[in-house]
């Protein structure tokens, strides 16, 4: 859903009369020209969360991985691939072989280590988690046939997609097979491949694999692209993925080339299944902000390191103390483990700050106020952007 915020406010100027004229009136108005600004995405609190990021076993395993994996100067996307490539370079696929029940991916790790070899299954649990661990939002998929109810085993597979801060999107990733795909460039979730399926484009889909992958596996390029699209072909009959609604954890289930309800998994007790039609109940935006705009005076402290900087742009603006300022912003976000708010100075140059309303003086002609939640580890989200016009 999206929420277009149109602002219009007039201000009246009594210009000067003379004896042979009449009084005349200016009306300046400030009206929106640009924004992203939108009504935030609640569905995020649907996303059961295995660990917080506040947790000391959260820690633990970005250490574990830090040690491990160079992600210097590396941002959203390519840390994210990095951290695919290294996960499914840990051990060698084993479908029969399962670590123990409720492993983490800290214990599980350290058994491929000893020369474990683990399904799809605990190459997703170990993906979501150190991305998690990096302050990247992310979940475990799986990806169903048509056949799921009653099918022989191996009916499914299970993957990954991550949600991209600078993509805007989720993209999806699948740590068993180090494999992410692109249409003519752009990043594609799980939902995208079934579409560009179903009007006959799947071939045309990149299917990327990481080269050390294709070395430890003993594979070309070609035939590791060619073995994943086959493979894949056979899993488009239903996306599902946890689902947390009134503190009741299910499955939430998106069907694709199959449309009919299920009750069992392979001809088993299946976990509680919630199905939806509509790909936004699965595919919905996070870590954005909402702006709302009021007029009057916002009160903050001057003094406070975090709004000295916003202070003193306004006061030259104005040249004069403080004024007061035309708007107060008041911020809101839908990211998990929020931190702090960064807005953009006049040189263009991120200022962070903890206060949730900002005040904003509007200045002739065109301006551009940008902000962005940041999350505990220091990830920032999607930028929010108004560009104003008062004239």
């Amino acid at each position: 859903m999206k929420l277009c915020i149109t602002i219009l406010v007039a201000i009246t100027f009594w210009m000067p009369i003379s004896a042979k004229e009449t009084s005349r009136l200016r009306v300046k108005k400030v009206s929106v020209i640009e924004s992203n600004n939108k009504l935030l995405d609640e569905n995020v609190s649907t996303i059961p969360f295995t660990a917080d990021l506040a947790d000391s076993y959260i820690t633990d395993l970005k250490q574990y991985v830090s040690r491990r994996v160079n992600s210097t100067d590396k941002s959203d996307p390519a840390i994210i691939l990095s951290l695919l490539e290294w996960v499914s370079n840990q051990w060698q696929h084993d479908g029969v072989n399962a670590p123990p029940a409720r492993a983490n991916a800290l214990e599980i790790l350290t058994l491929a280590a000893q020369g474990g070899r683990f399904s799809c299954n605990s190459y997703s649990t170990v993906l979501s988690d150190v991305l998690l661990a990096y302050g990247y939002i992310s979940r475990v998929i799986s990806l169903n046939s048509k056949d799921i109810a009653y099918g022989t085993l191996g009916m499914g597979h299970v993957a990954v997609e991550v949600w991209s801060n600078s993509l805007q999107k989720w993209i999806f990733i699948d740590p068993q097979y180090s494999v992410y795909a692109t249409y003519h460039g752009e990043y594609l979730n799980y939902y995208d491949i079934y579409r560009l399926r179903a009007e006959s484009k799947y071939n045309e889909i990149e299917f990327h694999v990481a080269n050390s992958h294709l070395t430890i596996n003993h594979q070309t390029k070609d035939e590791a692209i060619a073995q994943y699209r086959s493979f894949l072909s056979e899993y488009f009959g239903y996306i599902v993925t946890p689902y947390e609604h009134a503190e009741s954890i299910s499955m939430l289930v998106l069907p694709m080339e199959s449309k009919d309800q299920f009750l069992t998994n392979q001809g088993r007790t299946s976990y509680p299944l919630v199905f939806t039609e509509e790909p936004e109940d699965f595919y919905f935006s996070i870590n954005t902000t909402l702006v709302v705009f009021t007029q009057g005076t916002c009160t903050l402290d001057r003094k406070h390191s975090d709004t000295r900087p916003f202070f003193e742009e306004t006061e030259k603006s104005a040249g004069q103390g403080i004024p007061e300022s035309n708007f107060t912003l008041q911020l809101r976000n839908n990211m998990p483990w929020f931190d702090h708010y960064e807005y953009k100075n006049k040189n263009n140059v991120w200022v962070s700050t903890k206060h949730s309303t900002l005040p904003w003086k509007v200045s002739d002609g065109v301006s551009t106020f940008t902000v962005r939640a940041v999350n505990m580890a220091g990830v920032a989200g999607v930028p929010t952007s108004i560009k104003l016009k008062y004239e």
